[in-house]
């Protein structure tokens, strides 16, 4: 069974005074908010939540260090 969250942040990666390094993927951290209240962040690509339009506030579920978001 998948566990449900939901996007209850994301932020994107400070890189300073640098740029991001040649053919580098654009990161961003998300936190993430399970039903029992709590609360973990992981590292995940900028370009899937865009392409599968996430953001704060849905649901979604975490597979395989991917999310997807949860279609009602």
């Amino acid at each position: 069974m998948k566990s449900k969250y939901q996007v209850i942040q994301i932020r994107e990666a400070d890189f300073g005074c640098e740029e991001l390094p040649d053919g580098a993927e654009v990161m961003v951290e998300v936190t993430l908010k399970a039903a029992d209240g709590t609360t973990c962040n992981l590292l995940h690509s900028d370009a899937l939540l865009y392409e599968r339009s996430i953001n704060v506030g849905d649901e979604v579920f975490l597979v395989e260090g991917k999310l997807e978001k949860v279609n009602d």
